[in-house]
């Protein structure tokens, strides 16, 4: 295995954190009461991507993929004091990429 940098395009990559992100609810609606760890490791998995991507040049002068790390750290780290902050940062994350697909897709 090499080091080489590897891309995608932005709509693969929306595509895939939309499932993730989406696949986060899910779980958390068939999870009433079992622990959030499901949908903390999806979203840590769209995170982790997403600070990837970013690092290595991609999304080059958007905001929104910093926001979304930045968002989820925090998130996390109130996550003792209240799990609903979690739940409405997937929520509103998802709210927010399909406004972003749609906008791309217009734009088309």
């Amino acid at each position: 295995m090499t080091n080489r940098q590897l891309t995608i395009n932005e709509d693969q990559y929306f595509d895939l954190v939309s499932f993730i992100v989406s696949s986060a609810q899910l779980m958390h609606e068939g999870e009433q009461y079992e622990e959030l760890y499901p949908s903390i490791r999806l979203m840590d998995i769209a995170a982790r991507l997403t600070k990837i991507i970013a690092d290595n040049g991609g999304f080059e002068g958007e905001s929104w993929p910093q926001s979304f790390v930045e968002n989820y750290k925090k998130s996390i780290s109130l996550l003792d004091e209240d799990q609903k902050f979690l739940i409405n940062f997937i929520q509103d994350t998802i709210l927010e990429l399909v406004n972003r697909m749609k906008s791309t897709k217009s734009q088309e």
